[in-house]
């Protein structure tokens, strides 16, 4: 814990990217996936 806290200025920086970076990525899956679904309905017209 203690390790923890004291590496904490330099690991919440990259902690932080990592998480915005994981958001990101989760957004424009489902993006896609919107994208897909919508080509698939559109050709079932």
């Amino acid at each position: 814990m203690l390790l923890r806290l004291l590496a904490l200025p330099l690991m919440g920086p990259i902690e932080g990217v990592a998480w915005i970076g994981e958001q990101i990525l989760e957004r424009a899956n489902a993006e896609l996936n919107e994208r897909e679904n919508l080509h698939k309905r559109l050709l079932a017209l």
